[in-house]
């Protein structure tokens, strides 16, 4: 008798614990979010405050990820929490979101509706001394993410020369590469990208062969008061080789920015023959200043600039470009010591919008495919180095009003 009660107490020690550890697993959104595939996960919980921190590379939209983030820490929160969301980017805080558990489960079970919901949060990108802030680890804690540390982007890069040939059939020239891209995380904050170029049809120069396109080392950074920067040094596309340097500066939030940009480079071999050989070999310092007003209703932004550009060319650019979700089309003048030019600029996002893990890498598209039409294609005037347009690109898919108009097609 006394055997089988000993028995007994031991089964209902095991189904103790066996509940316990269930509930442990439940009650954990950092692992939750961790197994979902986020990034960077961070989780405290301090007088009333839920303190969510994750970094998305699991889908291109910002929106559908911070969607699903929400439905996913939601059973987690008392409905007398408050969270404050903070989505990174490179490990760094991008935006912040703050708002009532409560609110949050009323959207989502449909008793609010969105427009409501949203004029009852607070959301900003600036984040008020807590860029550094690092909470602890949610209690009970969770295991490591046991996804890679390395990303491999698939993307495609376009070069192109309209004109008369010779016959109607042959008036343009193409050069289309694909062109992946592994970007590896390494410490104090620091990553490693190189790209490939693998020509796939090219009746434009003699770039037939598979060559690097970049490889550089990037640092991102960022102060409470929304001040953004980027600093970088490696191999870049158009032969050039050296370190740059860019700063941008919101006030307040998206509606203005004022920004400067700086780079030395000279010339390498590596990404290919140049197409304009005398003035590619030359070293060269770039540097401008300038401001961009957004129009958050409308998604439009239009920018000044003015500086040096590549081969020693000075003067003013202008733009003015529309958001369509990961997409845009815009257009551009120029006035330079090269004489007058414009033209227009696609970004076309490439599918599919999700990517994939494997035990090595996450391995998804590039944002976009980038093209771009000058009226006068030979010019030289107003030319650049172009890795800035991928910085500023990323802060952008980060906008207060853009996530906010994005979130509503997929939080429902």
């Amino acid at each position: 008798m006394t055997f089988k009660l000993i028995h007994l107490f031991s089964f209902l020690i095991l189904l103790l614990t066996v509940a316990t550890a269930v509930q442990w697993v439940a009650s954990d959104p950092a692992g939750t979010l961790r197994d979902h595939g986020y990034v960077h996960v961070q989780v405290s919980q301090q007088q009333g405050w839920l303190n969510i921190r994750y970094e998305n590379r699991k889908h291109r939209s910002q929106a559908k990820a911070l969607a699903e983030v929400l439905r996913l820490v939601v059973p987690h929160a008392d409905p007398s929490d408050s969270l404050r969301v903070t989505i990174l980017q490179d490990a760094l805080p991008m935006v912040e979101l703050r708002m009532q558990a409560a609110d949050l489960s009323s959207m989502l079970d449909g008793s609010m509706m969105y427009g409501d919901w949203t004029e009852r949060i607070h959301i900003s990108m600036n984040i008020g001394g807590r860029v550094h802030d690092e909470p602890g680890a949610s209690q009970p804690s969770s295991a490591p993410s046991r996804y890679p540390g390395a990303d491999l982007l698939l993307g495609a890069g376009l070069r192109y020369q309209l004109g008369n040939y010779g016959s109607r059939s042959d008036n343009y020239r193409v050069a289309f590469d694909f062109e992946p891209e592994l970007r590896i995380e390494l410490p104090a904050g620091l990553q490693a990208r190189g790209r490939l170029a693998i020509p796939l049809w090219n009746n434009l120069d003699a770039n037939t062969r598979t060559r690097p396109a970049m490889l550089s080392l990037n640092r991102a950074f960022r102060t409470d008061d929304a001040l953004f920067g980027w600093i970088s040094a490696g191999i870049y596309p158009n032969n050039r080789a050296g370190a740059q340097i860019q700063l941008r500066q919101y006030l307040p939030d998206e509606r203005l920015s004022l920004f400067f940009e700086l780079s030395h480079t000279r010339f390498t071999p590596l990404t290919g023959t140049p197409a304009i050989p005398t003035e590619a070999r030359q070293d060269y310092t770039t540097y401008h200043g300038g401001g961009t007003l957004r129009l958050p209703a409308h998604r439009l932004e239009m920018s000044a600039r003015y500086g040096q550009f590549l081969y020693n060319d000075q003067g003013l650019r202008l733009d003015m470009e529309r958001q369509f979700g990961n997409g845009m089309v815009g257009f551009f003048l120029l006035r330079t010591q090269e004489g007058d030019n414009g033209g227009f600029r696609f970004r076309i996002p490439i599918p599919p919008a999700r990517g994939i893990t494997t035990p090595l890498l996450r391995i998804r598209t590039a944002q976009a495919l980038e093209v771009n039409y000058r009226y006068t294609g030979s010019s030289l005037g107003g030319r650049d180095l172009g890795e800035n347009d991928a910085y500023v690109l990323n802060i952008q898919q980060f906008y207060p009003s853009f996530l906010l108009v994005e979130l509503e097609s997929y939080i429902r």
